[in-house]
């Protein structure tokens, strides 16, 4: 309703676990309490139109977001 379109980012729940306990004060009941008030990763994944994965680090994600967004910008434009 609000979005035109939404870019879901994937990354199995292993990786994303260690990537949070790497933050500062992290422990791991406060990363399953956050990780837990977030929306499934299925309702997520369902609802975006294009799917980033992001397991191989920060920087092929950067990678993947700016093809995506030529690609957007030349089919859109």
């Amino acid at each position: 309703k609000h979005c035109d379109m939404i870019i879901a980012i994937q990354c199995p729940r292993e990786i994303r676990e260690e990537r949070v306990m790497l933050r500062p004060g992290m422990t791991r009941e406060k990363m399953t309490m956050l990780m837990d008030k977030q929306m499934s990763e299925a309702d997520r994944l369902v609802r975006g139109h294009y799917i980033i994965h992001n397991d191989n680090g920060i920087e092929e994600a950067k990678a993947k977001m700016v093809k995506l967004v030529a690609h957007l910008k030349d089919f859109y434009a």
